[in-house]
């Protein structure tokens, strides 16, 4: 009687034991696939769509000069995989973007707030890292490209503009989703072109941005 319930007990632990072991080994398994899809995940070129509003100027050019508030960026952006780390993962991360760029000022024949609106198709070329272990924080920075494809105005501005602009970028943000697919950031942007070649004064363009971008 006695050596059958000590049978029954141990009969018992060994399919306690194994239930348990066959749930620890499923779970372990679960981590690695997901640990891989994930690895996956980072190691692919991924593509995403972005969308922003920012504040813009022309730095010393205009009398009576006023900000363009609300501007509007909107675009695609690519991640390349560069490097990865324990601590961060670095991408190159070019953009096309339409930019709404300009600013509000005086013209040629005295007339207030007339708007110097230019409208940009931008490439920036940006290297973009994410730090810490979760990978939630990052920073962006590179050059940008740009090309004017309308200029509202233009018979009324003080000189004549540049089509062409170099400047940089300097931006970061915080991004969110299982695999960093919802980002929000800030960035600068200067300009290191006259847009206004003809005069003595610096007037680069500058502006501010919030961007949100959604990541495939």
């Amino acid at each position: 009687m006695i050596m059958n319930k000590l049978l029954l007990l141990l009969l018992s632990l060994i399919v306690c034991f194994g239930v348990n072991m066959g749930a620890l080994a499923q779970k372990s398994n679960q981590n690695y696939v997901k640990t891989i899809q994930d690895t996956e995940k980072y190691e692919k070129i991924r593509f995403g769509v972005k969308l922003g509003g920012q504040i813009s100027a022309v730095n010393e050019i205009h009398r009576g000069s006023n900000k363009r508030v609300p501007a509007l960026t909107i675009g695609a952006t690519m991640l390349m995989p560069l490097q990865k780390k324990e601590t961060c993962r670095i991408f190159f991360a070019p953009e096309l973007l339409y930019s709404q760029g300009g600013e509000k000022g005086q013209a040629n024949d005295g007339s207030q707030d007339v708007k110097f609106y230019f409208d940009y198709i931008d490439l920036p070329l940006l290297i973009k890292g994410y730090f810490m272990n979760n990978k939630r924080l990052f920073i962006e920075f590179g050059p940008k490209l740009s090309y004017m494809i309308n200029h509202k105005n233009e018979d009324k501005d003080l000189f004549e503009s540049n089509k062409f602009d170099f400047g940089l970028c300097l931006g970061g943000g915080v991004s969110l989703g299982s695999y960093n697919n919802f980002e929000i950031g800030a960035r600068l942007n200067y300009g290191l072109t006259d847009i206004y070649p003809d005069t003595k004064s610096n007037n680069n363009n500058i502006s501010g941005a919030v961007i949100f971008t959604y990541i495939f």
